[in-house]
């Protein structure tokens, strides 16, 4: 399907996305939403109208500039009924001003209304797939495929889109054996703005300063981080700064003691993130210890920070393995300390893994990201 373009009165394409805060975060939250989604969105909305439908009620003054925001009442109605008003937004919209392509953040729900938009408008819907949809780790609980009637949905939606967008071949992969889709699956990543991570050569010294950026949660697996990092610190002195919410927790706290690690482990809570790179500065290593990432932010801020990354093999870290990063079998604290080991002690192998990392991120960053996902619109909309 390729449709003629529907322009505004100052003649660029107008373009809608649909999702729970589009990147921008709640409403009285101190979180940080998606801070490469709206880097890209940022870089879009110099060619293109940019629109986005929110079916949370985010912070409005964080909308970058150039955008429009229309988002759920504030009132207190069912969650279906306040999606329906948003819905009837979009339709008043788009009969004044005709949307060219229909974006939606996630399968569920911002999906689902994406495809059905699409088929009754006739304008292609196009799902990003961007966290825990196509996914089910039963020991933990994560993932949308764990539940019957959201893993129908998912499929139904992955079935439908006119595009499904992925951030990684590792999720490629993870989609279409979870969910035998049979079609094409697009892998179009977001990524990091560069220029907000200095770049700072670096060598190994001590105690070695390890970081971990994180909030608290089982997907997270901090508790693999901490039995390495304890591992570690028996054989070299060592120090870990864990930026993120949810670490002030009494049962981390008291895993940190059993670990006999307490004085060695600083949780810093929740860093605005045009803050956070001072913590990449101050670090020799990024500890990661995820079972899951469709993609994962915090790895590339490292590496275009110049700091070298010993994490699993999920996301990014997935697709790009050695020589790029120090990889570990998820939910493997002996293989996650043993690969740090290795690179504390082999000097050449650090600096190595330092200039590669910063090279792909360079060129790998938001605004080719941008021209990527500008190429796809435009292949869509001529």
């Amino acid at each position: 399907m390729r449709l003629r373009r529907a322009r505004t009165v100052n003649g660029r394409v107008r373009i809608a996305f649909l999702g729970a805060g589009v990147g921008l975060h709640s409403e009285g939250s101190d979180r940080q939403g998606l801070p490469m989604l709206l880097a890209l969105l940022t870089r879009l909305a110099v060619d293109f109208d940019l629109v986005l439908y929110s079916l949370i009620r985010v912070n409005a003054s964080s909308v970058p500039k150039g955008i429009r925001l229309r988002q759920i009442t504030s009132l207190k109605l069912p969650s279906h009924v306040k999606y329906m008003l948003l819905v009837i937004t979009f339709v008043f919209d788009h009969l004044r001003r005709p949307f060219a392509i229909i974006n939606a953040i996630s399968a569920f729900p911002a999906g689902r209304i994406a495809v059905i938009l699409g088929a009754v408008f006739r304008r292609p819907a196009i799902v990003h797939l961007i966290g825990s949809e196509t996914v089910m780790i039963p020991d933990i609980g994560y993932g949308d495929l764990l539940k019957p009637r959201l893993r129908k949905i998912v499929g139904w939606v992955c079935k439908k889109a006119d595009v499904l967008i992925v951030q990684t071949e590792y999720q490629r992969k993870l989609t279409e054996g979870n969910l035998q889709l049979g079609r094409e699956i697009t892998l179009l990543s977001q990524r990091v703005e560069v220029t907000m991570f200095p770049f700072r050569e670096r060598s190994i010294s001590f105690p070695v300063k390890f970081l971990h950026v994180a909030s608290f949660q089982p997907v997270k697996d901090q508790e693999t981080l901490f039995r390495a990092f304890a591992k570690i610190g028996r054989q070299v002195e060592c120090r870990l700064t864990v930026v993120g919410e949810g670490f002030n927790d009494t049962a981390v706290q008291q895993m940190l003691i059993d670990l006999e690690i307490e004085n060695k482990v600083k949780c810093v809570g929740l860093v605005k993130h045009d803050e956070i790179w001072h913590h990449f500065q101050d670090a020799d290593i990024l500890l990661h210890s995820s079972r899951y990432e469709s993609l994962c932010g915090a790895v590339m801020e490292a590496m275009a920070s110049g700091v070298p990354v010993c994490g699993t093999a999920v996301g990014i870290l997935a697709d790009l393995g050695d020589p790029f990063a120090m990889i570990a079998s998820p939910h493997d604290p002996d293989e996650l300390a043993n690969c740090s080991l290795a690179l504390i002690r082999d000097a050449e192998r650090y600096h190595r893994q330092q200039r590669l990392a910063r090279d792909y991120v360079m060129n790998h960053d938001a605004a080719s990201a941008a021209k990527n996902y500008k190429d796809l619109f435009m292949n869509w909309i001529k």
